[in-house]
């Protein structure tokens, strides 16, 4: 039976002055410390969405977690697998070192994300961020799809510029599953 034997967590503020890796090592230090155990980590599943914005485009986690390894705080050549799922990146990693533990004794999942740029006004805000959480090369397939969703069901569903179209897509679906919930058999 897998065990989780130890969590760590940076304060959720903004933290413009704590780089990717300065939020990591944080993290996974005090994960380890209070793990109370002087193992390590045989996988690493690494979730982020936004390091792009950051000039980091690909292998994130090898990249944030690299002094972890110079320091061995982690084992050099751990695997790190990196992971992106929009609003469920967290819980992907998370499920994902669950299922290392057919395999593998210790695994460990990290997530760490950074939207605040206030630092370097020349970066994105974070709101455009998550305009790329949806399939920007076919948007009339899925628009059309979920405007006949909306009518069938009877769901309100109006995009605006000025809101993240995957919130209001998760809105509309939200709005579904109380309906349905609040049904009764007769």
């Amino acid at each position: 039976m897998p065990y989780i034997i130890g969590v760590g967590c940076t304060p959720f503020k903004k933290q413009i002055d704590q780089s990717f890796r300065d939020l990591s090592k944080t993290a996974i230090t005090q994960c380890l410390s209070d793990s109370q155990s002087n193992a390590k980590p045989e996988i690493v599943y690494f979730g982020n969405c936004a390091m792009h914005a950051f000039g980091q485009a690909n292998i994130r986690g090898q990249t944030a977690l690299w002094p972890l390894m110079q320091e061995e705080i982690i084992p050099t050549r751990t695997p790190i697998v990196n992971v992106e799922a929009g609003c469920a990146t967290g819980s992907v990693a998370f499920h994902s070192a669950l299922q290392a533990l057919h395999q593998h004794d210790f695994s460990m999942a990290v997530g760490v994300e950074k939207l605040i740029f206030e630092n370097d006004p020349k970066l994105l805000k974070s709101f455009p961020l998550f305009g790329d959480g949806i399939d920007k090369n076919h948007s009339e397939e899925w628009m059309s799809f979920y405007r006949s969703q909306s009518q069938k069901h009877n769901l309100s569903f109006q995009p605006h510029p000025y809101r993240v179209i995957f919130i209001d897509i998760h809105a509309m679906q939200a709005q579904h599953s109380l309906l349905k919930g609040s049904c009764t058999k007769e």
